[in-house]
């Protein structure tokens, strides 16, 4: 077996590594094209939130992130390592959530994606005590991935109601608007001026894909933000909300 070493979260030089795994593995994660906004989180405020594991060729192979933010465990990891290395993965996710209790940072619950057919991962997740969210009752919920092809004709929308205009967000003079707005529209404190602010300085970000609408009387009522890899060519809008008009 291949000598692994792990280390925290150091440099942004680990984001862009990060990003490249999430990359090469793109079939096996949902979150990869919007990874600009989610590594923009205040969870990078504290680097021990941020795990890395390396080979012996000093590759990365893996990482995960206590997401705070989104109630998640983030993570990616190479398949050919994931066999031998998923189980440590939930349990070094286990033990900073266990060493952030009575901090910013707890959750009283955490949450972790994985896809129908990833049989081997499921079964490690039920393992460690993760329980699946599509049968529970009322509080019950799953995530459907979506796909549509760029060669599909796209049509064109207009405001129903009079006095709203769709545009971009107004670089950082408007940030302040927007995370108000976040805030309201998804009921939380999570977004943060901060946060919101890194998003507009990171490498990824399109500012004519960073929309908003904006009423009649000068206040943003809906947002939406586009991410887009150039090198595959695919899309990612995260997040997307609008309030009760």
């Amino acid at each position: 077996m291949a000598t692994i070493t792990q280390r925290p979260f150091s440099t942004e030089q680990d984001k862009y590594q990060m990003s490249a795994l999430a990359r090469q593995c793109s079939e096996n994660n949902l979150h990869v094209v919007d990874l600009p906004y989610r590594f923009s989180s205040w969870a990078f405020d504290h680097p021990e939130n941020v795990n890395l594991w390396f080979d012996e060729n000093q590759q990365l192979v893996a990482w995960a992130v206590l997401q705070s933010p989104f109630w998640t465990i983030d993570y990616v990891c190479h398949p050919e390592h994931e066999s031998h290395l998923h189980r440590e993965i939930l349990a070094w996710a286990d033990q900073r959530a266990q060493s952030v209790q009575n901090t910013p940072y707890a959750r009283s619950a955490w949450f972790v994606m994985a896809f129908s057919g990833q049989n081997d991962r499921i079964r490690d997740l039920q393992d460690a005590g993760f329980k699946c969210q599509s049968d529970v009752g009322e509080d019950s919920w799953s995530k459907v991935l979506m796909r549509r092809s760029s060669q599909t004709p796209v049509k064109v929308y207009k405001p129903r109601s009079a006095g709203f205009t769709v545009r971009a967000l107004a670089g950082e003079k408007e940030v302040q608007k927007y995370v108000d707005l976040h805030q309201s529209v998804f009921e939380s404190k999570n977004m943060t001026l901060d946060w919101r602010m890194r998003t507009l300085q990171h490498p990824d970000y399109t500012p004519e894909l960073d929309i908003v609408v904006e009423s009649s009387t000068g206040d943003l009522a809906a947002f939406c933000i586009c991410w887009l890899d150039k090198n595959s060519m695919t899309g990612h809008v995260e997040p997307l909300g609008i309030t009760v008009i």
